[in-house]
């Protein structure tokens, strides 16, 4: 920087072009993207306050018939709050409900309702927590719960919804490593004594309905808002879109990548940075990498640099 310092004005206004140049700032592109310019000069730069893109919901043309193969596996873990076994009136109740919100929503079709789709229910209430992960209980799980839904009509399933009263992060956490890294099958958690009070609130729609002598009709009872944002997650999950970005700024976002980085660190223990940035002209597909912090390394710039994007 010195050196620079000391050129010449004829000298410093060579390096200045070459680099004005270098960094793309001489561009028709960036004249066309931004309608602003920076002259060689450097002496003045041309500001414009761009419009945010807003977030626009997707309505799909066409429900998603992955949902035909969803199944649902309510665990058991010494709750009261907890669905008992297939012949609980209330797990069956609570099954179909989820069904009519998915098929209300618009993300699946209508044809779900047409029957129950396959079930579990698995107890490990009686199982010691013997180990802090509960290695025993995910063993359980995986051969009684997911494996034997597996083999049930069409194989293994596109989606499992668990129903847990337990906030037991190793079970959920186990779950979630089993099926979305090893199986395969995408997953989503529905808290049990949630789904409770969806079904009493359902319940107390109807009576209300009938109070008055008015039928209640299948899109009112279905109107549970905790399950609406089920509804959409699951979709997601199955690679459908629910959001999509609206640009009213114009062509500066055709090439463009939203990044998000966020570090984490509790005391005593590594830091932990994660990286996520969009993938598609939408913005809504976000690969993400996450990476120990190593003493005297940019983790943040090694996960930008990861394979994913």
């Amino acid at each position: 920087m010195e050196k620079e310092a000391r050129a010449s004005p004829g000298e410093t206004g060579k390096v200045l072009k070459q680099g004005h140049a270098a960094l793309g700032l001489a561009s028709q592109k960036l004249r066309d993207a931004f309608g602003l310019q920076i002259p060689n000069e450097l002496l003045n730069v041309h500001s414009r306050v761009l419009t945010p893109p807003r977030g626009d919901k997707v309505s799909n043309a066409k429900p998603n018939d992955a949902f035909l193969n969803a199944a649902v596996l309510a665990i058991r873990d010494g709750d009261a709050n907890d669905f008992k076994s297939l012949r609980d009136i209330d797990f069956a109740e609570a099954v179909k409900l989820l069904q009519a919100v998915l098929v209300h929503k618009g993300v699946a079709p209508s044809t779900l309702n047409d029957g129950m789709i396959r079930a579990a229910v698995l107890d490990i209430s009686l199982i010691p927590e013997d180990t802090p992960s509960r290695s025993e209980a995910t063993r359980l799980i995986k051969r009684d719960g997911i494996d034997f839904l597996s083999q049930k009509r069409s194989g293994k399933p596109s989606i499992l919804f668990v129903f847990l009263s337990k906030h037991d992060e190793h079970i959920r956490a186990s779950i979630t490593a089993m099926c979305d890294i090893k199986l395969g099958i995408q997953t989503v958690f529905l808290d049990s004594k949630t789904m409770r009070k969806a079904l009493s609130l359902k319940r107390d729609r109807i009576k209300a309905a009938a109070a008055v002598g008015a039928p209640s009709t299948p899109q009112t009872e279905a109107h549970i808002p905790y399950l609406f944002s089920v509804a959409l997650r699951a979709n997601a999950k199955l690679g459908a879109r629910n959001f999509r970005f609206s640009t009213p700024s114009g062509k500066m976002f055709d090439d463009a990548m939203f990044v998000g980085i966020s570090t984490s660190a509790k005391q005593g223990q590594p830091a932990v940075v994660a990286v996520v940035a969009s993938r598609d002209g939408a913005y809504v597909e976000y690969p993400a990498t996450i990476r120990w912090q190593e003493a005297n390394r940019r983790v943040s710039t090694f996960c930008l640099h990861s394979n994913h994007f």
